[in-house]
Parts: C-alpha cells; sequence; structure tokens
C-alpha cells in the first residue's frame, strides 16, 4: 500500500497519513460481457459481476476492471498485469 500525506485544511496543521491503493479502473468495449468474460477466463479470474452499469472483473489484488459498452471511437488503452507462476491466486 502506498501512503500519502493529506493536509486536512490548509489553515490547519494537521496532517493525516492516509493509505491510497487502487481500487477500480473502467475499461470502455463494445461488449462488456463478451470482454470480461474473455478477460476473466485467461487470467483465471472468478466470473464477472454486475456492479451498477458495469461488469467488474476482480483480479487477485482486489483491484476490478469494470467494463462499460461503449459504441464511441475505439481508443487506446494500455493495462499491465504482473503473472507471477507457482503463485495461489
Amino acid at each position: 500500500m502506498l501512503y500519502s500525506t493529506l493536509t486536512v485544511a490548509r489553515s490547519s496543521a494537521v496532517v493525516v497519513r492516509v493509505g491510497v491503493e487502487l481500487n477500480h479502473t473502467i475499461v470502455r468495449v463494445r461488449d462488456k460481457r463478451e470482454s470480461a468474460q474473455f478477460l476473466a477466463e485467461i487470467l483465471g479470474l472468478g466470473d464477472p459481476r454486475t456492479f451498477g452499469p458495469f461488469l467488474a472483473a476482480e483480479t487477485g489484488n482486489n483491484v476490478s476492471l469494470d467494463f462499460a459498452d461503449d459504441r464511441g471511437p475505439v481508443n487506446t488503452q494500455h493495462y499491465a498485469f504482473l503473472v507471477v507462476l507457482g503463485r495461489p491466486g
């Protein structure tokens, strides 16, 4: 977990250390069901679950990729995964 220093108010001398973790990111795709299921299968994840308008695929470190249908122009997106052999997920 990354830690950051957060000043509660500019006029305050109170400083609070908070933990910062990536929780989720939105992945815009043509077909959220097909895309989320494909990712879950190739990475050995559990079945994607519905979360509001999204279909979420959760990784082993509790970060979810929230798939959303998008009919707009295709935009490049980059996601990198660290895969460790022999380590249970």
